[in-house]
């Protein structure tokens, strides 16, 4: 916790709760500043590719109502809980961040940096077979990533690109529904005493 706080707020004694959250918007620009500087020449090649829709201040905020509390911060050491709190004062440099993102076509590069740690399972505690790794990428990679993923269901959705028989991945759907439509159909024809044929792909 006093790493960072010493972070995100290199000025700030305080707790973390009694820090001013302007203060992570600051740094946040700071951290970050840097990634349309670099990318400016990247993105050159969209320029003539259709505009992209820039994400809404609602699409962040909804967005952000769905973040859960109490999760393991990344490497730049942001957690749900500054968002989440801070949107008031932050999410205007969070937009600016994403958005800057999607028109030149590159993200940061600490979003591909993963934080790792060994879990382990079972057997013996020296031997690295038993331990299993938790990655965890940085909260403002995440964020990004559920507004995409959201985009893209809604496009799925509309455009009515998935079959019917499509559970995984879908809103509303789970899995367990193919498993009790195929248990339903082997105990049926178990009862009729005839043959079921089933195809996995």
């Amino acid at each position: 916790l006093k790493k960072l706080e010493e972070h995100l707020f290199p000025k700030q004694r305080a707790p973390l709760s009694q820090a001013p959250l302007a203060e992570i918007g600051a740094n946040l620009s700071r951290l970050y500043s840097s990634h349309t500087k670099d990318c400016s020449q990247k993105g050159s090649h969209l320029q003539d590719k259709d505009p992209i829709e820039l994400i809404s201040v609602d699409e962040l905020d909804r967005a952000i109502k769905k973040m859960k509390k109490r999760k393991a911060a990344g490497i730049d050491g942001i957690t749900n809980e500054h968002i989440i709190f801070g949107a008031p004062v932050i999410k205007l440099v969070i937009l600016n961040l994403f958005n800057s993102v999607l028109t030149v076509g590159y993200t940061p590069k600490q979003w591909s940096t993963a934080l790792i740690t060994p879990i382990y399972k079972k057997g013996a505690r020296g031997d690295p077979k038993n331990y299993r790794p938790i990655s965890v990428l940085p909260v403002l990679a995440r964020l990004f990533a559920s507004l995409i993923r959201d985009r893209l269901d809604k496009y799925i959705q509309a455009s009515n690109l998935l079959s019917q028989s499509q559970i995984g991945n879908r809103k509303g759907s789970r899995t367990a529904d193919h498993i009790a439509t195929l248990l339903s159909l082997i105990q049926n024809k178990k009862r009729r005493k005839k043959s079921l044929y089933l195809v996995f792909f």
